[in-house]
């Protein structure tokens, strides 16, 4: 887990519900253009109102990699209510499709990262999005109703709607899932590297043979990884 105290607390009233949220700044002088930015969405156990356990799974990993290397990177890390989802629908089934409309949490995402773009003069084109599990399904719908706001996203065993994956043609995705993944099926993930693949939109896809849900363990401490995901730019 991350510590808590490198991450400033946040609450955030939106018309949809209340969002509780942590986020780091880093130190030094922000480069003049501003600083980049990772919205990181948690999973399915994460939820809550005590604005701590979203640091549980992968944010360490993050935090650790963007101090050791200067990146001038804002980790923002939004907890969904107890009783809300990122994303509607069953997780479980072996198929997923988009609803017309965001949930309710995942539209306080979509203003509470605008404002805090806003506020901290985030470098537009450096603005990132991950998430794990249920965190995967929301970066997944985040980048197909948003996909001119992010740079790249690493969603990690997720799914997402593969009669939409066209809408992230200019977005470098790299998709991970576990091979074995008995709470998210690997064929969502696989489904959606093909969806793009056969559109000619380039995607890289990892699956970790013989790996459960928890693939974001490895993911997240990779320095490959990480590395990726901060060099690419918009434009």
């Amino acid at each position: 887990m991350a510590e808590p105290s490198e991450f400033q607390v946040g609450f955030f009233e939106s018309a949809s519900c209340s969002l509780p949220f942590r986020i780091y700044t880093p130190g030094g002088d922000a480069p003049a253009e501003g600083p980049g930015l990772l919205l990181f969405l948690h999973g399915m156990g994460e939820r809550g109102s005590e604005n701590e356990k979203q640091l549980w799974n992968g944010v360490s990993d993050i935090l650790a990699f963007v101090k050791k290397q200067d990146e001038k990177i804002i980790i923002l890390v939004p907890q969904c209510p107890e009783n809300g989802l990122w994303v509607d629908g069953d997780y479980k089934a072996s198929e997923y499709r988009q609803a017309d409309r965001p949930s309710k949490p995942m539209k306080a995402v979509i203003e509470l990262l605008n404002d805090i773009i806003s506020k901290h003069g985030v470098n537009r084109k450096r603005i990132y999005a991950t998430g794990l599990s249920m965190g995967g399904f929301g970066t997944w719908d985040l980048i197909m109703r948003k996909p001119e706001m992010f740079a790249a996203a690493v969603p990690v065993c997720g799914g997402g709607d593969p009669l939409k994956a066209e809408k992230t043609i200019n977005l470098p995705v790299w998709i991970f899932h576990g091979g074995s993944d008995p709470v998210v099926r690997p064929e969502l993930s696989r489904i959606m590297k093909e969806t793009l693949e056969k559109k000619g939109i380039p995607v890289r896809y990892t699956e970790y043979p013989g790996v459960g849900h928890n693939s974001w363990s490895m993911t997240y401490s990779s320095d490959e990884v990480l590395l990726w995901l901060f060099r690419q730019t918009q434009g």
